[in-house]
């Protein structure tokens, strides 16, 4: 039997991109990176739909 393979998730990877999240009781997540200034945030779960609206900041 073959294993199933874990998904590629790099290609959802957020490069010299702004993102910033509004969740549900006036929470904020918000994550800003330049090519000066990268680093791995790790992985986010926002479970159910607390999320509200999910903004892209023009550069």
């Amino acid at each position: 039997m073959s294993k199933s393979s874990q998904p590629d998730l790099k290609k959802f990877m957020l490069a010299d991109k702004r993102l910033f999240i509004h969740l549900q009781g006036g929470r904020k997540l918000r994550e800003e990176t330049t090519p000066a200034q990268k680093h791995l945030i790790g992985i986010v779960v926002v479970r159910g739909n607390s999320v509200v609206e999910v903004l892209e900041a023009p550069r």
